[in-house]
């Protein structure tokens, strides 16, 4: 009775402090630090981090037709579960509308949502007791609610409103109703396990894969005997009705909920972007990178999560009981431990072997795990011929249970201190003066929304350029791009797990850009490290730290977030970066650099044998390939050209998203070896290769034409680089390009052409106060044209009043007749 009632009171404590910690400080987001833009009258904003949990929220408030849903990586039950509580939150409470914009109503819609998603999850702790007194007994019920319900992975997870959280507590419905299925058949049993089978896979499309489980269980439960006898009846129950009525039933469900899988088939492998199927899943198993995925390029597929991801999510205690208890069960061969680790093994076959490794995909595993590691402890611990191994068991659970329940309690520390990066921006607008520029990054984990762009010039970083470009960038002109970007901050301010982590991992591939991170984190680009903000899971004195673990599993609730000042020696950190760049054995700059200088003599034998070379030893090297091409046009060898053109322009076609940077890319690159037509030559082809990019797209593609035009100009190579500009235009029409041709016009001796750029640049943007002053001043003074002149002023002073003071002489002369008109 004791026993009992003790094992009660702990069960108890497990379900009730485990909900505790699933909504502590659930409303975290919400923050007195109000940006201008938010409006005058706003007093309490909110913010938000996780990426997945925005996309989710984003595409159920956007729902509106189940054959056209708005797409993520994901199914569509998230999307109604989502919908349908936050219509029913605010018929009750009277919130409308139902945005992400003002922050009131952001607020409540995460608020809503992460409510569900933290109900779901103590739900699912209930859940885990039960099957764990179907499948054993009291004692191993109770010791697997603690495991989940301390885990950091299930306390974090619970905090957010993403899928894996539901297709966890999904899984354990349906393996539930499988038990009760599997125990007494009836035929409703098997369809409601079918229904659950295909609610889950609506979710995700692996959980499918449930049924397969209900499948094995149905097969096993025949009974014991022969072999032959076994097999006989393991065959009449795979006929049996009821069986394949829950497969109908799945599938049925799964279409009900998403019918798009039959009237628009083709959505499931369009890939338009991140967040359709088909892209998400190339992403997945490393058909193509991504930034956030560099950090998995070394790792060992399975082995990563027992060794750095099982850690993070329950604690290195558990891991070794985990994988014992998947042994335990093996050896055991009970029907209820058979089906528990059949899956398991199922699922983590399935994910395990993925290039891309995250915490969270252990989630939905932790239940089933927690059980089987919680049926060994009790086997140990009830050792009927040993007295020693029952204490040593004893010793060893309760140690498991006191080191579990500390972390999850320490963990739960992250949600009752403000995010790192809300303290970040709030240091920064207490210590920054307004106008001040501040570098900031794009990306998941970007602490941009933070920092005003009202109050300051915010100005983006952009290493991702560097990722998006690879084997078209040199190292020099990645390293230049860099310096551009830094050069105009007056502050950087940056997390540890949005780019410089993920570049880190990866320094063979992306040398400059690891170097970069690396040189800032010790102090070495002229950029001084003034504050650092990052929460440690802490309890009684005692710190995990975590610096350096998988990216999102920090990104989402606890990134370090740094914020660096420009110091004096900005000029001379560059300078010796770029002298220590120029011998950095990762980079082919020198070499190529002798090619170049081989074709300036006019030596294109040389030249040849040096980039066969070169393309030997870096056939991913597309700059290279491109000065190959080359060389092979200027000797006559067209088939050659063709092929070696063909390894240069391999990049257009891949699924990077990065066609729109590689013209530039090379070009830049190109122009700081002196080959400049060859650079014009690529920006040419470009423009034949862009008729698929986006709007935005094509916008970005102009402004890195700008940019190439504006390298040749520092260069002084105005005529190639009136030629970049107007290809710019040719792109995307831009306002600076004109006002550049303009402005070279006019130096070289051409007010009239300058003034025809200018006019072209004003049909896209009339409101540029100082080139109507310009223009009116050129058409005065130099062309005598008072008309043009009179029109040009006029207008700069509508446009600012202030120039009145300047520009009313001259425009009340003209007025007066003083200049004959």
């Amino acid at each position: 009775m004791r026993t009992g009632s003790a094992l009660r009171a702990f069960s108890v404590f497990c379900l009730l402090a485990g909900c505790a910690l699933r909504f502590v400080g659930l409303t975290r987001g919400s923050s007195d630090l109000v940006l201008p833009e938010a409006g005058a009258d706003i007093r309490v904003s909110f913010y938000q981090f996780h990426p997945d949990e925005e996309t989710l929220v984003s595409a159920a408030l956007s729902l509106s037709n189940p054959l056209q849903p708005p797409l993520t990586a994901y199914g569509t039950l998230p999307m109604y579960l989502a919908r349908g509580v936050l219509e029913l939150s605010a018929l009750v409470l009277d919130r409308r509308p139902l945005d992400l914009g003002p922050p009131q109503s952001r607020a409540f819609v995460f608020g809503t949502v992460r409510g569900l998603a933290a109900g779901l999850s103590c739900l699912s702790l209930g859940l885990v007791f039960l099957i764990g007194r179907r499948c054993f007994d009291r004692w191993t019920a109770s010791l697997a609610l603690s495991f989940v319900a301390m885990s950091p992975v299930a306390i974090q997870q619970a905090h957010f409103y993403t899928v894996d959280g539901i297709f966890t507590f999904l899984s354990l419905v349906a393996f539930a109703a499988f038990l009760k299925a599997l125990k007494s058949p009836r035929r409703w049993k098997y369809l409601i396990s079918g229904v659950l089978v295909g609610a889950t896979a609506a979710v995700r499309l692996n959980g499918l894969l449930l049924g397969l489980i209900l499948l094995a269980g149905h097969l096993l439960s025949g009974g014991h005997g022969a072999w032959a006898e076994r097999g006989r009846r393991a065959w009449e129950r795979l006929l049996q009705l009821d069986l394949w009525l829950s497969g109908f039933a799945a599938l049925s469900t799964l279409l009900i909920l998403q019918p798009y899988l039959l009237a628009n088939w083709d959505l499931l492998w369009q890939q338009e972007s991140t967040s359709d199927f088909s892209f998400s899943l190339g992403i997945a198993r490393g058909e193509m990178l991504r930034t956030w995925t560099l950090v998995d390029v070394h790792t060992v597929p399975y082995l990563h999560y027992w060794t750095d991801l099982w850690p993070l999510a329950v604690g290195w205690p558990l891991v070794g009981v985990f994988a014992l208890g998947m042994f335990h069960a093996l050896w055991r061969g009970t029907l209820p431990s058979l089906t528990i680790l059949l899956w398991v093994v199922i699922y983590f076959l399935l994910f395990g072997g993925l290039h891309t490794k995250h915490v969270r995909y252990l989630l939905p595993l932790l239940p089933f795990m927690s059980l089987l590691a919680a049926d060994l402890c009790r086997a140990v611990c009830q050792m009927p011929r040993s007295q020693t191994g029952r204490r040593f068991g004893l010793v060893l659970t309760a140690a498991l249970v006191g080191c579990t329940t500390f972390h999850g309690f320490a963990f739960s520390r992250v949600y009752a201190v403000e995010d790192s990066r809300i303290q970040a921006g709030r240091w920064v607008r207490q210590n920054l003066e307004p106008g001040a520029t501040v570098g900031v990054e794009r990306g998941g984990f970007s602490v941009a929304k933070v920092i005003s762009s009202v109050d300051y010039r915010q100005e983006i970083l952009d290493s991702g350029a560097l990722f998006f470009t690879q084997g078209y960038s040199s190292c020099e002109a990645s390293r230049q791009y860099m310096e551009e970007r830094l050069a105009g901050m007056d502050c950087l301010v940056i997390t540890d797990v949005n780019r410089s982590q993920q570049f880190a991992a990866v320094p063979e591939r992306y040398p400059v850009a690891a170097d970069f991170y690396r040189r800032l984190a010790q102090g070495r680009l002229g950029f001084e490290l003034v504050q650092r903000f990052k929460t440690y899971p802490a309890l009684l004195g005692l710190t995990f730290t975590d610096d350096g673990a998988e990216p999102s599993f920090l990104g989402y609730d606890h990134p370090a977030v740094m914020v660096y000042r420009r110091g004096d020696h900005f000029g001379e950190a560059m300078a010796e970066w770029r002298r220590e760049l120029a011998t950095d054995t990762s980079c082919v700059d020198g070499a190529v650099r002798k090619v170049a200088e081989a074709l300036h003599q006019g030596d294109l034998a040389r030249a040849l044998v040096l980039v066969k070379a070169l393309r030997t030893a870096h056939p991913e090297n597309r700059l290279v390939a491109l000065i190959e091409a080359d060389i092979y046009r200027h000797l006559g060898d067209t088939e050659s050209e063709e092929m070696a053109l063909a390894g240069y322009l391999r990049g257009y076609g891949a699924a990077s998203r990065s066609a729109h940077r590689l013209p530039w890319a090379t070009a830049t690159s190109l122009v700081e070896l002196g080959l400049i037509d060859l650079a014009l030559s690529a920006l040419y082809d470009g423009i034949q290769r862009s008729t698929h990019l986006t709007a935005t797209d094509l916008r970005r593609m102009a402004a890195s034409y700008i940019h190439v035009g504006h390298n040749l100009r520092r260069r002084d190579e105005l005529a190639h680089a009136s030629e970049a500009y107007e290809m710019s235009t040719l792109v995307h029409e831009e306002p600076v390009a004109y006002n550049n041709l303009g402005i070279m016009a006019h130096q070289a001796g051409r007010p009239l052409e300058a003034l025809s750029w200018w006019e072209q640049s004003l049909s896209l943007d009339e409101t540029q106060v100082e080139l109507h002053q310009v223009m009116g001043e050129t058409a005065l003074g130099e062309l005598r044209d008072y008309r043009r002149a009179l029109l040009h002023l006029r207008k700069a002073v509508e446009l600012d009043p202030q120039l009145a003071s300047e520009l009313g002489a001259k425009i009340a002369e003209m007025e007066n007749g003083l200049v004959d008109p």
